[in-house]
């Protein structure tokens, strides 16, 4: 799921960042709280889909701008022949199929940029599927979805980036964002330990700073 900060959901929706503060707090708008690692201080997080639908729009809209051309794929197997699709616009779906295709653009382009740095490819495209599952709570990923999703993206083919069997993201949460950015760094060192090393690590450093 995506999450907006008051200051992005102020620019969005044209208001001051005050008024959609106040909105958090008397839970007029549905928001979650973290802590800020920066300045140790409290902030709120607004769920894309807690905002109208006309502000999903614009959000999405800004988000598939923002996008920019996929990268190429190195070292890619080989793979079949695209069949020809019939491609629809992005506002065509849904709100929550367009949060979806927003979350699997997300993942093909960090997976691209990360995979720049790795000289066994094949090797870091199956850990990097074994990280997606724990950021995204057990997302159904393997390296030849992460190949077919790639050739959906590059052609903005976004019907092919949608769980045509629904549910995509029933009963799933995301890792808190603190934890995450802790588990990359010890994932993404030189010596470049194993997923399930990491995950250890993450434990234990998650049992001491949220118990």
């Amino acid at each position: 799921m995506d999450y907006l900060t008051v200051k992005e959901v102020a620019e969005i929706a044209n208001l001051s960042e005050r008024h959609v503060r106040r909105k958090c707090k008397d839970s007029s708008l549905n928001s979650t709280e973290r802590i800020n690692v920066s300045n140790g201080r409290t902030e709120y997080m607004i769920p894309v889909s807690a905002l109208p639908e006309n502000l999903q729009t614009k959000y999405y809209a800004k988000l598939k701008k923002g996008a920019g051309t996929a990268p190429e794929l190195r070292e890619e197997p080989a793979s079949k022949p695209v069949k020809k699709v019939i491609k629809k616009r992005f506002e065509e779906y849904t709100a929550e199929q367009r949060e979806e295709i927003a979350m699997w653009c997300g993942i093909l382009r960090q997976w691209q940029e990360l995979r720049e740095n790795y000289r066994k490819k094949t090797d870091f495209d199956r850990d990097f599927c074994g990280m997606c599952r724990i950021e995204h709570n057990g997302i159904d990923i393997s390296p030849d979805i992460l190949y077919r999703k790639y050739a959906a993206f590059r052609i903005n083919d976004y019907d092919n980036l949608i769980d045509k069997r629904g549910g995509w993201n029933r009963g799933t949460t995301s890792m808190n964002e603190d934890v995450w950015k802790m588990f990359t760094r010890i994932y993404l060192v030189k010596s470049q330990p194993t997923v399930s090393r990491c995950y250890r690590d993450i434990q234990e450093w998650t049992r001491i700073n949220y118990p």
